[in-house]
This record gives C-alpha cells, sequence and structure tokens, in this order.
C-alpha cells in the first residue's frame, strides 16, 4: 500500500490558524488508522490493501485529479481523500477516456466511506456498467453529494476485477457546485515567500442558461487578489461534456487544461490560458473586481470560476449574478367585475431567479386620493393572495402588487376591477279583479333608490309602458285604465346601470270584465180586446240614455221584432198593437257595447188579445163609420149621406130593443 499526500496549491478551506494544526490532524488520524488496518491477514493482505488500496490525501475539492493509465490495475482500487464540509453541495464524477460506452473496456466503481472512530463506515456505492460514465450523488435526484457533517470522506475508486479488461485514463473532479445570485464566501491567503500556501487556490462551478453572466467580488483591504477567472466547461447541447441526471458534466479534456474554441482551458498556472473577456484582477489590497461576460452560445452551460489570490489574507464575499430583471408578474384569474359588498380575492405569482425579498399590496377605492394596504400570504412557491374588503356597488378597486428581490430588483403590476351590486325589484297590485272603465294601480319598490323603471302593462299585442323616477325610498306606482276586456298582466324592469345588475320583478296577472246588468220587461195589460193595443216597458239597470232594446214579440207561430231605446234614466216604452188575438209573450233584450256593460235579457211577459164585446163594437162602430164615409159627407153626396144614415140609425134602435 502506498500512502501519499497530493501537493496541490490548495489544500484546505478554513481560517488561517488552522491551517497547521489541521495538517498535523489529518495525518495522525490517516496514519493511526493504517496502523490499526494494515496488520496482515491469513492471505497475506491488510484490510486497508483490500478495502482502500493505495491512499492519496487531496483535501481540498479544487483541481481536476488526473489518474493515469494503469495507474489502478484491474482488480485494485485507490482511494482519494476530500476535506469537505456540512451542508455545502458537491459535484463528483469520474470522466475521461475510459467512458466509452462503444468500447467499454474498463469499469471504474466508486464506494463513498466516512471514518467514524477506527471503523470505515461504507455511505454509498456507484457502480455503473463498464464504460459509463460514474457520478457520486446522495441527494433526491442523484445530482449532488452532500455532506452531513464536515470530515474527511473517502472515495475509493476500484477497477472491477470481472467486469473490466482495462485501466484508462481517467480524471476525478471533487468540486463545489453553487447556487447563482447568491452572496458567498470564502477564505483566500496570497502567496508567501512568493510560493502559493493553503487556500490561495480556490474554485467552484455553477449552471446557468443566463445570456450574461456578471461576477461580483468584494475584496477586504487585507487581501490583494491575483485574478478571478471564468471557463466555460461544457455544453452537452453541443457535444462538450455529458448530461448526467439532468447536469452537465465538464468536457474531460478542459479539466485538463485544453482548450476547444472557447470551451476548456482550466487552470490555476497564474501564467496560464485565461478568456480576456471573462477575468479581472486587482491593481492594489481592497479594489473589487467584476467579470461581466456575455454567454458565446445559448443553453445551459456549465462554468467554472478560479480565484487566485496574491498577497494577504482575508474573506472574499462574491456573487454570480445572472438575474438582471425584476420579478415577473403574473395575475391569476384577475376579476374585472365583483359583487359589490363581499370581499374580492386576487391572486398573483411571482417569479424570479433569486428569491423575493419583500412583497406588498396597496389599493384605492377613490382614484388614488388614499391607499390601504393589505397582508399577502403565500398559497405555494411563487403564488401569493390576497383578500381585499368589500366595497359599495359602483366603485372601482385598483390595485398594485410590488415586489423587491435579493438583487435589489423591484417589480410591480396593477390592475382593477368593478363593484356591480344585485338590484332587487318588488311589485304588488292594488286590484286583481276590476270592472270595465276602472282603474288598477301598481305598486313597487326598487333597489337601488332614486332609480328609473320601467312598467309593462300588455295584453297581446296591446302595450302600455311607464318609464318611472323610483322616490328616495326607491318606491313607485302608476295607474292603468284598460280599454279593453280579458286578462292583462304587468311586469316591472330595472334596465342596469354602471352600479347596478338589471332586474326584473314577478309577473302578475289581473282581470278586466264588463258590467253585469239587467233589464226588465213590462206591458201595460195583461188582456186587451182585438183592435186594442198595449204599452211595453221596462228598465236597464243602467242608467245610460240610447241603449238599444231589442223586443222579441212571440204568438202562436208568428214573432216580431221592435225597437226601442233608453232613456236617461234606463227606461224605456214603446206602444204595440197586436194584430190578431190570442197570447202575445214579449221578452225584452239589451246588448252590451262591447266594454263597459254586457247585454242582458228580461223574463217573458204575456197579455191575452180576446173578441171585443157588444158595447165596445157599438161604441167603435161610429168612429168605424166615419172612417169608412168620409169622403162621402161632402155636397153633394152629403144630403144622401143623411137620410142613409137616418134609416141606420132607426134600425139600430129597433135591434136594440128587441134585444132587450
Amino acid at each position: 500500500m502506498e500512502f501519499t499526500f497530493q501537493q496541490a496549491r490548495l489544500k484546505e478551506r478554513r481560517a488561517p490558524p488552522r491551517t497547521l494544526s489541521f495538517l498535523v490532524l489529518v495525518t495522525l488520524t490517516i496514519a493511526g488508522y493504517l496502523y490499526v488496518a494494515s496488520t496482515p491477514s491469513a492471505s497475506g493482505d491488510s484490510l486497508t490493501d483490500t478495502l482502500f488500496g493505495n491512499i492519496t490525501v487531496i483535501r481540498d475539492p479544487v483541481q481536476a485529479i488526473e489518474i493515469a493509465e494503469d495507474f489502478i490495475p484491474v482488480g485494485e482500487a485507490n482511494t482519494f481523500i476530500y476535506y469537505l464540509e456540512k451542508g455545502h453541495k458537491y459535484h463528483i464524477y469520474l470522466s475521461g477516456e475510459w467512458a466509452n460506452p462503444t468500447t467499454h473496456e474498463t469499469d471504474y466503481d466508486i464506494y463513498v466511506y466516512k471514518l467514524i472512530g477506527s471503523a470505515a463506515q461504507l455511505i454509498s456505492t456507484h457502480t455503473e456498467a463498464a464504460g459509463l460514465l460514474e457520478q457520486v450523488g446522495n441527494d433526491e435526484l442523484g445530482q449532488f453529494f452532500i455532506p452531513d457533517s464536515t470530515r474527511l470522506y473517502y472515495f475509493t475508486i476500484r477497477n472491477d476485477a470481472l467486469e473490466s479488461s482495462a485501466a484508462e485514463p481517467a480524471t476525478l473532479m471533487v468540486l463545489e457546485h453553487i447556487e447563482t445570485n447568491t452572496w458567498l464566501d470564502t477564505w483566500m491567503e496570497g502567496k508567501v515567500n512568493e510560493q502559493p500556501v493553503s487556500e490561495t487556490l480556490w474554485s467552484y462551478e455553477f449552471v446557468t442558461s443566463s445570456p450574461r453572466i456578471r461576477i461580483d467580488l468584494r475584496v477586504p483591504i487585507s487581501l490583494d487578489m491575483y485574478e478571478a477567472r471564468l471557463y466555460v466547461m461544457g455544453n452537452p447541447a453541443a457535444g462538450k461534456g455529458e448530461l448526467m441526471e439532468e447536469i452537465p458534466v465538464a468536457w474531460e479534456p478542459g479539466l485538463r487544461g485544453e482548450l476547444s474554441g472557447f470551451y476548456g482551458g482550466f487552470n490555476f498556472d497564474p501564467q496560464g490560458f485565461r478568456h480576456v473577456d471573462a477575468m479581472d484582477s486587482c491593481e492594489q489590497n481592497g479594489e473589487d473586481m467584476v467579470i461581466d461576460y456575455e454567454a458565446p452560445v445559448e443553453g445551459e452551460l456549465l462554468y467554472h470560476l478560479v480565484l487566485i489570490a496574491e498577497y494577504g489574507v482575508g474573506e472574499l464575499d462574491f456573487m454570480v449574478q445572472t438575474d438582471f430583471e425584476p420579478p415577473e408578474f403574473l395575475l391569476i384569474d384577475p376579476p374585472e367585475i365583483v359583487a359589490a359588498g363581499e370581499s374580492t380575492t386576487l391572486k398573483v405569482n411571482i417569479k424570479d431567479e433569486t428569491e423575493i425579498e419583500d412583497i406588498s399590496f396597496i389599493y384605492t377605492t377613490d382614484d388614488g386620493e388614499s391607499w390601504d394596504s393589505v397582508t399577502m400570504r403565500m398559497e405555494e412557491s411563487g403564488t401569493y393572495n390576497v383578500t381585499v374588503p368589500g366595497v359599495d356597488p359602483g366603485v372601482t378597486v385598483e390595485y398594485l402588487f410590488e415586489a423587491e428581490d435579493e438583487m435589489g430588483h423591484k417589480g410591480e403590476i396593477e390592475g382593477s376591477y368593478f363593484a356591480i351590486g344585485e338590484s332587487s325589484l318588488e311589485l304588488r297590485l292594488i286590484d286583481d279583479e276590476i270592472l270595465a272603465g276602472e282603474e288598477t294601480m301598481a305598486k313597487g319598490k326598487l333597489n337601488p333608490r332614486g332609480e328609473d323603471v320601467i312598467l309593462f302593462f300588455f295584453q297581446g299585442e296591446e302595450i302600455y309602458n311607464f318609464t318611472l323616477t323610483t322616490s328616495d325610498t326607491g318606491r313607485f306606482n302608476q295607474s292603468l285604465k284598460p280599454t279593453s276586456l280579458g286578462n292583462w298582466s304587468v311586469y316591472a324592469m330595472f334596465p342596469e346601470n354602471e352600479a347596478y345588475y338589471n332586474s326584473t320583478s314577478e309577473t302578475l296577472n289581473f282581470t278586466v270584465s264588463s258590467l253585469a246588468t239587467t233589464t226588465t220587461c213590462q206591458v201595460s195589460e195583461e188582456s186587451i180586446e182585438a183592435g186594442f193595443g198595449v204599452t211595453l216597458s221596462g228598465e236597464f239597470s243602467l242608467e245610460i240614455p240610447g241603449v238599444a232594446v231589442g223586443l222579441i214579440i212571440k204568438t202562436n207561430d208568428e214573432i216580431q221584432k221592435l225597437y226601442a231605446e233608453t232613456s236617461a234614466n234606463g227606461s224605456y216604452s214603446t206602444p204595440f198593437e197586436p194584430d190578431s188575438k190570442g197570447v202575445w209573450r214579449i221578452q225584452a233584450r239589451t246588448f252590451g257595447d262591447g266594454f263597459l256593460y254586457e247585454g242582458s235579457e228580461s223574463e217573458w211577459a204575456e197579455f191575452e188579445v180576446v173578441t171585443p164585446r157588444l158595447t165596445t163594437t157599438v161604441t167603435r162602430l161610429p168612429s168605424i163609420v166615419m172612417a169608412r164615409v168620409g169622403p162621402f159627407l161632402k155636397p153633394p153626396y152629403l144630403y144622401g149621406v143623411i137620410g142613409i144614415v137616418g134609416i141606420a140609425g132607426g134600425g139600430i134602435v129597433f135591434y136594440l130593443r128587441r134585444r132587450e
């Protein structure tokens, strides 16, 4: 077994007082363990030879470790010891010529241990098939190794005796991975007697697709930095490096300082290669440095940052900035119209490359005269909500979300919504049944008060509408005298305004009927002798003059019609002289006007026409005779008529006496 210290320029990442004591501690710890574990077994091999193989102490995760061809023969192992800090994120992988999936002659596996007392505890194994790159990760994604304690970690590379047939060159990379847009610090020490010491050199990796990278380095007055350099080390999309568990691995020749265009060139030599547009230097102690670099290609790239101290000591603060934009806002389903009086929840998603340091929300209901604030709540990563109290109808709420990220970039987004109230409309009818010529009245109440409503009365295509302004209590009323009979309907409508939604009342129904009437009929005589007449009369229940009264007069199979009109008091009267003997029946009928009143008919009235008595005949005879002989009462016929009448008179007297 061979035990060596790799003489890297960077030996340890710690404060200066601990440098010498730590080196002694590491040496004693390893030597003690090896003393215990190196006792030969029955086969002649010690536990250390079998478990670890040769041991190389690297200590600091800074530089790439080149493993030469046949350095780890088939079936053997070599262990590399690093001092790693708890909670830091390290990208650990083994790449190189051996990682050739086509030929796959070499199969290197990696075993990770840590010492607990004098016992080696196996943490993880990484045993990809032959020719496949090995990456050590203990996070959920298998990307990075994150120590659970600060200590020495043993990375044993074993050339699998069963799966491997060669021992091709390889490169071991253990490098701290940092996040962008976060301030970090590291202890740096300059040269002593022109020779690098512990923490003279340091390096980090980071991944970004940002087209611009700005690295700010705050140098303390106690330190003079020689140089800060930036190298583009991987772009799997361009065939430079590989993608392992969704993170890029460096193009391996570049780890050894080789160049391919702008890829590679990684080195710590003060006289070594550097990109002139991706470096900066201190001219004197305490002078800050800035690298402002434009990415040479688009896409996700892997970078290495190299730090080289010149003189002095001190803590270097630095940040890799890729965020140059203010936070991005996205309102989630922002309302334009809300219900008045009800609280409104607003949601916003805020994105930024860095953490959001401060968020706020303000709103105004008076066009910016005054502003109120409401506390925001986080729902999930990047999404916030806020609840704004309810406002009155017709009020516009203007609001503003503001956020500031870690870089000090401020962003905002504004919006607005309008509150509309629900209107309500009540309606009732004073009467749901009226007579023709009468009025009905509709009464109602509207919220909001003082606004206009439209009231509709309708029957079929006959429509009456009224625009009414409600009172300060919201009340309104309107009467209507319908002009037709039947079923009518009425409803009210609020047609909406900028502050309230429209609404329609219930539709109410009412009926318009004609006035019922009665008609009477009577005869002046119940019995009359033939040759005499009667008077037909009666009353119409409405005191309306000129109402037509139809009289139906029946006797045997004979029907006669007679007409009369009512007087101002509703009565009527007309004479009638029957032309035959017998029973006569009379019925009076009045006709409605089609609107105000209905028609009606009377009961049947009767009278009888009988044969005249003799006295009636004699009494009537002179008049009959006079009617007949009138033309003969003029000379010269007058004298002859006198003689005839005298004779007739004598005969009548004689006749009457004989009857007595």
